[in-house]
């Protein structure tokens, strides 16, 4: 397990849970196969880009909100 899949998968979850959805109506919502839907929420994989989009828009909220964009004081 990744450290970014380790974010990832904790915001999909807690977004999904506040939004009360299961995991078959994310499922319903962005076309993602639940076993993969599943391996995201367990932080097992790092969703590819077209499913980080998909979460964001199933969530209603913005793909940084799966995704933290980090910067770096220069």
């Amino acid at each position: 397990m990744s450290p970014l899949a380790a974010i990832i998968g904790r915001n999909v979850r807690r977004r999904r849970i506040e939004r009360d959805f299961s995991l078959s109506v994310l499922v319903e919502r962005t076309e993602i196969a639940l076993d993969d839907l599943q391996a995201i929420e367990n932080e097992h994989v790092r969703p590819e880009p077209e499913q980080l989009l998909a979460l964001a828009r199933a969530l209603d909220v913005s793909p940084r909100e799966v995704v933290p964009i980090f910067r770096t004081g220069r």
